[in-house]
């Protein structure tokens, strides 16, 4: 059996909405080059609800972790899994309370 290692993809086109197009460049994480378009047009299509029709893909490129600051969509969604949002909020809350604390 064949083990499938997902590599970073660099992907930019545009977007069409209400007769205006928009640019963008997304990192995603995938299996391969047309595992990685597919993700980039689902997440366009759950995040600004644009058709398939609608998204124009220019380029997909391998992308370095060095070359991108930015953190993959599948990393930003496993931080948010671990963390619940109600925690995050207590930590925030209790840092709030410290930095009072701290000045008086």
């Amino acid at each position: 059996m064949k083990i499938l290692k997902k590599k970073l993809f660099e992907i930019t086109g545009k977007y069409n909405q209400k007769n205006t197009q928009f640019p963008f460049t997304r990192t995603v994480e995938a299996f391969n080059e047309k595992h990685a378009i597919e993700t980039v047009l689902s997440l366009f299509g759950s995040e600004h609800k644009t058709k398939r029709r609608n998204i124009e893909i220019n380029e997909v490129k391998p992308a370095s972790s060095e070359s991108k600051n930015e953190k993959p969509i599948t990393e930003k969604i496993e931080e948010k899994i671990q963390k619940p949002v109600k925690t995050q909020k207590k930590d925030e809350k209790e840092e709030k309370k410290a930095e009072k604390e701290s000045k008086e």
